[in-house]
């Protein structure tokens, strides 16, 4: 295999890279050679993974893999390449789902694996391409209420039924054996097939866990989540039921986990037995009917979907999904009230004025969501397609009322505070004419670090920090802030 000029030459057949994407299919062994030599490592390192903050067990950020990245790609290539690539244990972090619900558990990879799942991940996406999510959940949810309102101005309303469930525990209850053998029907390349099992079956430990108790967190079927690759085997898990569920005579919608199906009552009925019963054979299952996560009814009455509350005509919030949000901020509130006079002890480049500017920098950031390598994440951005702009209303109202609590505001909401109603309308309209904060306007190091001195956290007298510690810094904020941000999944196009 010969490459030059992002092209590819393999047995004499040329195929053209573009945008990360092979052009021409070509077979997954040779797949596996082009994504995983030297180069196309490297390539993806420095678009992907570089300027990264996160770290896994081994405690690499992506500067500091840098440093030895040629001796990293060579020993990925080799190893994928003769089969023996092996995962290090995914580092557990543990993600607060509400009051009463268990966390989910996601695994953070180390900057290697997170290469080598990348690649597995583009490679997957040329084999199952129908399998690549190309559908957001405000696009999905934006079509779900166009239908229904076509069934409304059809008179067909009081006899559509519709079923709305949710997936028990879907990823960890993934039969690893059937979802290989689906693989395999597309992948006869051993090599690759073992890559992607190891991958899988590569246990989330805790930090500080002892080696010697590796077999304590062992499980015998499920695909971790937080990977490269898991949104995209989950959908190959579910490839045959999607497409037999779609050649019945109703709307059916599936996001990830949660599955709403509508249309004339017997369809309905037993399009919800199908779906039930080839689920089972899959080893997965649905909460009951009645559990508040299963619901069957007709269309008039009101139903839930993807944290959207529907009662035709109106789309609005779950109240525990706008409580959540109302939580997260007052908890910015009660952050500033008790941890001020810390702030101001330890960090005295600080003094009130500033950690006023930043606690409604934050918060702004908090209300109005951000954009971050064309990604926008926030709650508003996720929920820009309802129609109840009373809530909006509400909630600001809220929002400034809680600066009652705070004597250095003078009990008053600042003239400057943004207000959820307007984001609602930049968001969906003009992202990207500022009143939304974009990460991606950072692009040097001197933007970087004025951005750092406004937000308190590089003190602006000392003037000996490096770029790698400014890039080290940025990336841990910014991944700080939008992990606190609920991500909408969308990407804008331009």
């Amino acid at each position: 295999m010969a490459f030059l000029d992002g092209k590819f030459e393999i047995d004499g057949k040329k195929s053209f890279l573009s945008g990360g994407e092979v052009v021409e299919t070509l077979p997954p062994y040779k797949l596996l050679s082009v994504f995983c030599c030297e180069e196309e490592l490297k390539k993806a390192f420095a678009e992907k993974i570089l300027d990264t903050g996160i770290k896994g067990l081994d405690r690499l950020n992506g500067r500091q893999f840098n440093n030895k990245l040629d001796e990293h790609c060579s020993n990925i290539n080799r190893k994928c390449m003769s089969g023996k690539y092996e995962f290090t244990p995914y580092a557990e972090v543990l993600q607060l789902k509400g009051r009463g619900k268990p966390p989910r558990v996601i695994g953070i990879p180390t900057v290697r694996d997170r290469l080598v799942l990348n690649q597995l991940k583009i490679i997957l996406s040329h084999i199952f391409p129908e399998c690549v999510p190309k559908v957001r959940a405000n696009t999905l949810i934006h079509k779900i209420s166009r239908e229904i309102k076509h069934i409304e101005e059809s008179g067909n309303s009081s006899s559509t039924k519709i079923f709305g469930c949710d997936i028990q525990k879907f990823y960890d209850e993934i039969d690893r054996g059937i979802l290989l053998k689906t693989l395999q029907k597309r992948i006869s390349s051993p090599k690759l097939l073992k890559l992607i099992e190891s991958a899988i079956c590569t246990p989330t430990v805790p930090r500080n866990y002892r080696k010697r108790d590796i077999a304590l967190y062992k499980a015998p079927k499920g695909i971790p989540q937080g990977l490269a690759i898991s949104n995209i085997l989950a959908a190959i898990y579910l490839l045959e039921f999607d497409a037999e569920i779609n050649q019945q005579k109703i709307h059916f919608y599936r996001y990830v986990d949660d599955i709403l199906i509508f249309g004339e009552d017997s369809l309905v009925d037993a399009a919800k037995a199908l779906v039930e019963t080839r689920l089972s054979a899959l080893g997965l299952k649905t909460h009951p009917v009645g559990s508040g996560k299963s619901h069957l009814g007709q269309l008039t009455e009101e139903f839930a979907y993807l944290g959207y509350c529907f009662h035709i005509p109106l789309i609005t919030v779950r109240p525990a999904t706008q409580e959540r949000f109302l939580l997260s901020i007052v908890g910015k509130f009660s952050d500033y009230i008790h941890n001020k006079k810390t702030r101001l002890e330890h960090l005295k480049f600080l003094d009130v004025a500033k950690l006023k500017e930043i606690f409604l920098l934050e918060l702004n950031e908090r209300i109005t969501g951000a954009i971050c390598e064309k990604r926008r994440y926030g709650w508003i951005s996720y929920f820009s397609e309802i129609t109840d702009l009373e809530l909006l209303k509400k909630m600001d109202r809220l929002i400034a009322a809680f600066f009652k609590r705070l004597d250095d505001f003078d009990n008053t909401p600042p003239p400057n505070l943004k207000k959820i109603t307007r984001a609602y309308y930049e968001m969906r309209y003009s992202p990207m004419d500022g009143y939304i904060h974009n990460y991606d306007i950072f692009t040097t190091t001197e933007q970087k670090m004025k951005f750092l001195i406004e937000r308190g956290r590089l003190d602006p007298s000392k003037s000996s920090y490096s770029e790698d510690e400014i890039q080290g810094i940025f990336d841990a904020y910014k991944a700080r802030i939008l992990a606190e941000l609920e991500p909408d999944d969308g990407t804008i196009y331009w």
